[in-house]
């Protein structure tokens, strides 16, 4: 009888000892929101994408590297905000061409044609934010556009294809300019 009192005795520390030395399961740590972009079409390699969230006023810079780019918070949360596309070889326009999450009168989850987008009047340049983890693909052209000393020039347009759902989508509508959302400043994109 006392050989099993003293294994109950030296069972109950040895179990806390295991415990304390990590055998027993851990709280999981919170997990940081992310978004990815992939891109299609025209070749955008090198391309620089800049997320300008409404929290900051600076956007924060990353460059195109295997077709794709992706943003990650340090906090938990992506707040809503616009994604501007530039590159060398598109005009410069003095100014940011944002990538375009829906025109106006589209569906969630229609695709749209590179025509379609070029005869788009309005769209929703903002994208919502998350706290979790989302990817959309950006359809990537061109459209002629004539440069600031008057001949015409190669500019970028972009659009997320298929239309992401509405959740995805924030702030209002804004005129196009064939078919791209182009600005000078900043525009807040919270609802």
């Amino acid at each position: 009888m006392e050989i099993v009192k003293r294994i109950s005795i030296v069972a109950i520390p040895a179990a806390l000892v295991l415990g304390l030395f990590g055998l027993a399961p851990l709280a999981s740590a919170a997990t940081n929101a992310e978004v990815t972009l992939n891109f299609v079409g025209i070749n955008c390699e090198g391309c620089t994408i800049t997320y300008t969230p409404d929290s900051v006023t600076t956007g924060m810079p990353a460059t195109i590297k295997n077709g794709s780019v992706t943003f990650t918070s340090e906090s938990g949360t992506l707040a809503p905000g616009y994604f501007a596309i530039d590159g060398d070889r598109f005009a410069n326009l003095n100014a940011v061409t944002t990538i375009s999450f829906m025109y106006k009168g589209t569906k969630s989850g229609s695709t749209v044609s590179r025509s379609q987008a070029v005869k788009s009047n309005k769209v929703f340049p903002c994208w919502a934010g998350t706290d979790t983890t989302e990817e959309f693909t950006v359809r990537v052209g061109t459209v002629v556009d004539r440069g600031a000393l008057g001949k015409n020039k190669r500019a970028v347009i972009a659009w997320v294809q298929p239309t992401p759902a509405s959740a995805d989508i924030s702030g209002t509508s804004y005129a196009t300019n064939r078919g791209r959302f182009i600005l000078n400043g900043d525009i807040k994109c919270s609802s």
